[in-house]
């Protein structure tokens, strides 16, 4: 099941978080972040509202598997500040992250985090079907092998 929201911050997960959990999950995989930097929020403003997702998910016993931004570098809207965010955002959630499993999507892109143009959807952003796939592959293998 998804419970995705496109276009929506950290704090707006951490505020539907319950929709998901009433669905009584074992796991839930989280990838946040993104659209706070897009719209130039902090990083530690993405991280608070991460940490209250996963709170939430550890509360009600269910495990969390954090997923790092994917690469957005050449993304036609974004600048060198955005990109800053991303990466504290992603150590954040590698190397501090109050989570059961960490997801690494950096092989998605280039040196520079720019989405490879295999996975790229066309607007340097989302994900194409091999993305997808490559992603969940990543999520397989960090979290459920």
């Amino acid at each position: 099941m998804s419970f995705g929201y496109m276009g929506q911050g950290t704090h707006y997960l951490a505020n539907k978080v319950g929709e998901a959990l009433a669905e009584r999950p074992t796991d839930l995989v989280v990838l946040g972040g993104v659209n706070d930097a897009a719209s130039g929020r902090s990083a530690a403003h993405a991280i608070e509202g991460l940490k209250r997702v996963y709170a939430a998910a550890k509360a009600a016993g269910v495990r969390v598997v954090g997923v790092t931004i994917t690469p957005w570098g050449a993304y036609r809207r974004t600048n060198a500040r955005q990109q800053a965010v991303s990466a504290a955002v992603n150590r954040w959630v590698l190397n501090e992250a109050p989570v059961d499993a960490a997801v690494d999507t950096s092989v998605l892109g280039d040196a520079d985090g720019r989405l490879l143009s295999r996975y790229d959807s066309g607007d340097h952003l989302h994900l194409n079907a091999a993305g997808q796939r490559a992603l969940g592959r990543q999520i397989y293998e960090a979290a459920f092998r």
